[in-house]
């Protein structure tokens, strides 16, 4: 069993190495420019909601900076405002984030977006999963 002591001492070591390791890729740097697993690291936009929400454009120039390649849109909605704006920064999506409640509902409100929408959107930009991250609770 590992005490206090110990996890902070192979804590602190881990954090040493970790800073003093080059960053030239930030989240790539251990991948040589040409790796071929290059293109496939991505990131959840969800991960980065407050900051897209604040500045989307600023935001998905920051994620190519860091090395990603991919990224995964919190609502496929969103993929006609957002999949222009990636693409400049030369970031493509193969996946986005769909309502979980419109697979249920065999005639929505008018207001819901259907599971056809989503899917239209979907084949438009390209997008080769739909996902939903839970189940809503009592619904």
């Amino acid at each position: 069993m590992l005490d206090r002591r110990s996890f902070m001492a192979t804590a602190s070591a881990t954090a040493t190495v970790g800073f003093a390791l080059p960053t030239t890729h930030s989240l790539a740097w251990a991948l040589a420019e040409n790796d071929t697993y290059l293109p496939k690291i991505g990131i959840q936009l969800y991960t980065l909601r407050n900051e897209m929400t604040k500045d989307p454009i600023k935001t998905l120039a920051a994620v190519a900076s860091a090395g990603y390649k991919q990224i995964e849109l919190m609502d496929v909605m969103d993929a006609n405002q957002l999949m222009p704006i990636a693409k400049d920064k030369g970031l493509y999506g193969t996946s986005a984030f769909l309502k979980w409640n419109i697979l249920g509902e065999a005639k929505p409100a008018a207001d819901i977006t259907t599971l056809d929408q989503s899917i239209e959107q979907a084949v438009k930009h390209n997008l080769k999963y739909l996902v939903f991250g839970y189940i809503g609770k009592g619904n």
